[in-house]
C-alpha cells in the first residue's frame, strides 16, 4: 500500500511503522512530481504488485477562512483549481503506475 498526499508527513503521526517508505508527498497538479513519486513506488516495489493506491491529495472547495460552501455557491476561480489539483491525480497515477496494477488486483481509495 501507498499513499499520496500534498501534506508533509512524519512525526510519529502514522501508525505504521514503515511511515516514511508507503507516504508519498506530491502535488497532483504539477506533472513532474506525479512521474517522479511513481518512479519512486516502482523502485520500491522491484516487480512487486501494487495491492491498494490512497490518493490523499486532492482538494475540496474551501474559502480561505476553511469554511466549505455548498457546491453551487463556489465561485468559478475554485472550481477550476479544484479540477486542476484533482483531475491529474485520477489520471497520471494510474497511468504512470499501470504495470504495478496489472499484476494485481488493485484498489484505489480516493480522498479529498
Amino acid at each position: 500500500m501507498f499513499t499520496f498526499t500534498r501534506h508533509p508527513f512524519g512525526g510519529g503521526r502514522c501508525r505504521w511503522d514503515s511511515e516514511t517508505d508507503n507516504h508519498v508527498r506530491v502535488n497532483p497538479s504539477i506533472r513532474r512530481t506525479v512521474r517522479r513519486a511513481t518512479v519512486k513506488i516502482a523502485e520500491r516495489l522491484a516487480g512487486a504488485p501494487l495491492h491498494l493506491l490512497s490518493r490523499d491529495a486532492g482538494i475540496s472547495s474551501s474559502t480561505p477562512d476553511r469554511t466549505r460552501p455548498m457546491p453551487l455557491m463556489a465561485s468559478f476561480e475554485s472550481w477550476m483549481r479544484l479540477l486542476h489539483v484533482n483531475l491529474p491525480g485520477l489520471t497520471h497515477l494510474p497511468q504512470d503506475l499501470f504495470p504495478e496494477f496489472k499484476a494485481a488486483s488493485v484498489m484505489i481509495v480516493d480522498m479529498a
